[in-house]
């Protein structure tokens, strides 16, 4: 199957052919099946996002040479929108017409919007109705973007008749619109997603439309399967997305994976662990992807809802922090379920390895690399290092991605011999699953969520009576890391009021984060010192703040 696929839009396109009256999406009481969401998409085309009319007509099988067409204009179309039917419609009324997509995180601050907007080029900026006027903000300066915005549930704004089980739009065949895709395609940018960088920079990752089919195709054929049972998510299994689809997790896990063979896609806006059961519940939920915050509350929720039946259930992968042992076992006492442990990273596409359902139950390891994935454990020099010694992580395959976008070469491509340095330390066990030790970087991940601790350094120290700021992440039961913040005042340019200097400062640094970062940037604990502490070369220790913590 994935041998023929050489556009990320076919996904959508054979699913329609071949399971037509199926269910693609479930949302609340609405149950919309492939032919309706095709016919929801050419809608959003025609009434929206006609960006490239020559190709939204394709021409008839054998009609025209592929050597011979130009290769597409490039149109980037960023997408705000939160886990509802309009999301999947526009990314793939996007997609459709060869435009590259640009998921855009809604928790983001008005400036962090306008900076992702302005670097990735994007032309066009679908934007949920509830969110336009943040948007709008964001983009004053932003002549170039066109918003659009765009209803909760456009699929059920779109539903016209089909026909045979196929749906036939505009006298078209689904079959037909095909022709316009090439071989070459498959090496094109389809997605920018941002990601933190050590730099304080946000990143543009692009990832080709072959790195997303991989990675989709692993999800629908080869994530749950193991030797001969092989288990695919199609017709009949629906995952639950509480994940975000703006991220690249959910995204791959429950969009892209769902739909490469027929499964159905639970849409969840906003995580609340209470309403997830009910769903899984109420929608026959199969497969269900979160981060270790999602299981913890989950299993919390859990001692209220005996009484639902939740046996639909059969599938739980957990990524983006380390799941602790006891959570995982908890878990498994609540729900039945033993949650398989996985790893990978925006660049990645994401997935690199996940543990296999007849190994889930070992705990410290995150199992094996996928098909057609090639890892390398490497010390300081580059050399290889021995099973079960510790270096850094490097992987090579068709999951790894193309460039940092509108950066240099040796920074936009950061390969190294073919292979990807993901700045992680790893090692070998020696039944062949890799361990991962820690994270070489200083990225905080929160909640699944990755956070750069200079990019909140650098709020700190824009006000005026901050003397130093050093900001890292520490252990956190529920979410993974917490974001902890250490600083020094200014007491002539600080001024306590009627409280105490630490609640003082608590109050004035989220005030000061407020308008600059997204709500999950900004630093819970505060530790005031007199002065932080320094190395050897006069610098801040961080090393030394974080073993006080």
């Amino acid at each position: 199957m994935m041998a023929e696929h050489r556009h990320l839009g076919e996904i959508l396109l054979d699913s329609a052919v071949r399971f037509g009256n199926e269910p693609a999406i479930r949302y609340g009481e609405n149950v919309y099946s492939y032919s309706e969401v095709v016919a929801a998409v050419r809608n959003a085309i025609d009434e929206f996002l006609n960006l490239r009319p020559e190709v939204t007509i394709p021409v008839a099988v054998g009609e025209a040479d592929d050597s011979c067409q130009p290769d597409p204009p490039v149109v980037n179309v960023a997408l705000m929108i939160p886990n509802c039917p309009s999301f999947p419609v526009f990314y793939f009324a996007a997609l459709w017409q060869d435009a590259v997509v640009v998921p855009v995180n809604p928790l983001l601050s008005e400036e962090e919007i306008r900076l992702q907007i302005e670097h990735s080029r994007s032309t066009w900026f679908v934007v949920h109705q509830s969110w336009l006027e943040k948007a709008e903000r964001a983009l004053e300066s932003i002549s170039e973007c066109q918003v659009i915005s765009v209803p909760d549930d456009w699929v059920a704004e779109s539903r016209v008749n089909c026909k045979d089980g196929r749906l036939i739009a505009n006298g078209q065949e689904l079959s037909e619109w095909r022709t316009h895709w090439r071989d070459g395609d498959s090496q094109r940018t389809a997605v920018i997603l941002y990601t933190s960088g050590s730099s304080g920079s946000p990143k543009g990752v692009e990832l080709t439309h072959r790195n997303l089919l991989h990675n989709s195709w692993l999800v629908s054929e080869e994530k749950f399967s193991y030797r001969d049972n092989v288990n695919r998510l199609g017709p009949g299994h629906v995952g639950l997305a509480a994940l975000p689809l703006s991220h690249v997790f959910g995204l791959t896990n429950m969009l892209l994976g769902l739909w490469y063979q027929g499964g159905c896609l639970s849409l969840m806006k906003r995580f609340e662990p209470l309403e997830a059961i009910h769903i899984i519940s109420h929608h026959q939920v199969t497969f269900f992807a979160g981060v270790p915050a999602m299981y913890f509350d989950l299993v919390e929720a859990a001692t209220s809802c005996h009484s639902l039946m939740i046996e639909s259930l059969q599938f739980c992968v957990c990524g983006g922090a380390r799941l602790s042992p006891n959570l995982k076992n908890e878990f498994l006492d609540s729900f039945g379920i033993c949650i398989q442990e996985s790893y990978g990273m925006t660049e990645t596409s994401p997935m690199i390895c996940c543990q296999r359902i007849n190994e889930a139950e070992k705990n410290g390891n995150v199992g094996r690399p996928f098909r057609d994935i090639q890892l390398r454990i490497l010390s300081g020099d580059r050399s290889e290092v021995e099973p079960g010694e510790v270096g850094e992580l490097f992987v090579r395959g068709p999951n790894v991605f193309k460039s940092y976008f509108r950066l240099p070469p040796e920074i936009g491509s950061p390969h190294w011999e073919g292979w990807f340095g993901t700045g992680d330390l790893a090692q070998f066990n020696a039944d062949g699953t890799l361990t991962i030790v820690e994270r070489s970087t200083e990225i905080i991940t929160r909640g699944g969520y990755q956070v750069n601790p200079g990019q909140i350094e650098e709020v700190l120290l824009s006000l005026d009576w901050v003397g130093e700021a050093v900001v890292f992440g520490v252990p956190d039961n529920r979410l993974g890391q917490e974001i902890k913040a250490v600083i020094s005042i200014r007491h002539s340019k600080f001024v306590v009021g009627n409280q105490s200097v630490k609640q003082a400062a608590e109050h004035q640094l989220i005030q000061g984060c407020k308008t600059k970062l997204a709500a999950y940037k900004w630093p819970r604990i505060i530790e005031i010192m007199d002065s932080l502490p320094r190395g050897p070369t006069g610098k801040i220790s961080r090393l030394a703040l974080q073993s006080m913590s």
